[in-house]
């Protein structure tokens, strides 16, 4: 709820500097943004069920019956499938979180000086979102892949996703300090 809040936010600012005389050289530009956050926005809401049904699956799984020794390896192979299925939707959470924050933090560039703020904060909840999800992310992976090599290229990619994150919440906020004329007077 958190990203499509933040994709919310961007597309607003989008949206009250389109019409705008000042900016008719970046409309397309800002249409073409506003349009995507739109999507994203919807497909953060649509993946919060689907989330939610992912860990329906998983705690059925944990229901299943474990008293001998063929219903706890099935018992532990149904966890395991349900696990890494349940990683697909915070991982893509995080992947599009990303994705708005660039979007937020691009927009704090070209966006009405008004809105500015509120494009950054497009940025930094949808940093806030991606950081967030990859923690449920940490905590499943182990369930999910054990020591498996599979676990490498998941620990690399949140690791990549988290670098993402965080790079697009200080791009924001320094193309905030820039526009108000505040850059080099340290950060908060």
């Amino acid at each position: 709820m958190t990203a499509a809040f933040a994709a919310a936010l961007g597309a607003m600012a989008g949206r009250y500097t389109l019409g705008r005389k000042e900016f008719d050289e970046v409309r397309v530009r800002v249409e073409k943004m506003v349009e995507e956050l739109d999507m994203l926005r919807e497909r953060f809401l649509d993946m919060a069920e689907a989330d939610e049904a992912a860990y329906g699956a998983y705690d059925e799984a944990s229901k299943l019956p474990k008293k001998t020794e063929e219903q706890r390896r099935a018992r532990d192979a149904a966890l395991r499938d349900a696990a890494r299925k349940a990683l697909e939707v915070p991982l893509e959470v995080a992947r599009l979180a990303c994705r708005t924050g660039d979007l937020g933090a691009e927009m704090v560039g070209i966006c009405n000086p008004r809105l500015a703020s509120d494009a950054a904060a497009c940025a930094l909840l949808a940093s806030a979102a991606c950081s967030t999800v990859l923690l449920s992310v940490d905590e499943n992976a182990s369930a999910a892949f054990g020591d498996s090599p599979e676990r490498e290229g998941l620990e690399s990619e949140v690791r990549a996703l988290r670098n993402r994150a965080v790079r697009g919440a200080v791009e924001a906020k320094v193309a905030v300090w820039l526009r108000e004329g505040k850059a080099g007077e340290g950060a908060s």
